[in-house]
């Protein structure tokens, strides 16, 4: 595929994602659709954003070692070959070479999704339970630009063992540290930063993914 219709086929994605749940009048009674959950959930938030891009299937992606066959994602079969951390970084990066959006989870319980929009920048799209909505997301960050090689490597310091490197990782990722101007929420930045390091307190890993086509 071009470059040019992966970035078209990536902003189509996205464009449906932000008419269906790009205000709190369309996300909450969209969250509320999926049982109780609270409408930062960043599980059902993932969920709900795959489900906007097409109706395209999920495909299940690996799992990590460390999590028991007992314990399985919504879209795991429990039949993925259990994966290290190396391993899953180097099949994620692989697949945002293609035309396809990725969903996430890692520990400690965390969800966010991915897409490619060329051969240098990807997209990241994400609520974080407990901290921000998917609609502050989108105000503070808009479709979560960043470049394919930074986030490369801060998905790689996400998984060190430096627990300096890992919050500089998570705060990069998933605050509102690479924006550039304030947000139009209630939601405020040193908040959430504050949110991201109380919460990857402990060494993160990768715990599974799933992807469908563009």
């Amino acid at each position: 595929m071009s470059e040019d219709r992966l970035a078209r086929n990536s902003t189509t994605a996205i464009n449906a994602v932000v008419r269906a749940l790009g205000t709190l009048g369309q996300l909450t009674p969209a969250v509320a659709q999926k049982g109780g959950y609270a409408i930062d959930s960043c599980n059902i938030t993932m969920v709900l954003i795959m489900e906007a891009m097409n109706n395209n299937p999920l495909t299940p992606g690996r799992k990590s070692i460390f999590v028991p066959a007992s314990k399985l994602e919504f879209w795991s079969n429990g039949e993925n070959m259990p994966m290290s951390n190396e391993q899953l970084v180097t099949e994620i990066l692989g697949l945002l070479g293609q035309p396809v959006a990725i969903g996430m989870s890692i520990s400690k319980d965390h969800h966010f999704v991915l897409l490619p929009i060329d051969d240098n920048n990807i997209s990241i799209l994400q609520g974080f339970q407990g901290s921000y909505t998917l609609v502050d997301w989108l105000a503070w960050r808009g479709i979560g630009l960043i470049p394919k090689a930074e986030f490369r490597q801060a998905l790689r310091d996400l998984l060190s063992d430096s627990e300096r490197s890992w919050t500089n990782a998570a705060l990069k990722l998933f605050s509102f540290a690479l924006s550039k101007t304030p947000g139009a929420t209630v939601v405020t930045a040193p908040k959430v930063a504050q949110d991201i390091v109380d919460w990857f307190n402990q060494r993160p890993f990768i715990v599974s993914y799933c992807y469908k086509q563009l």
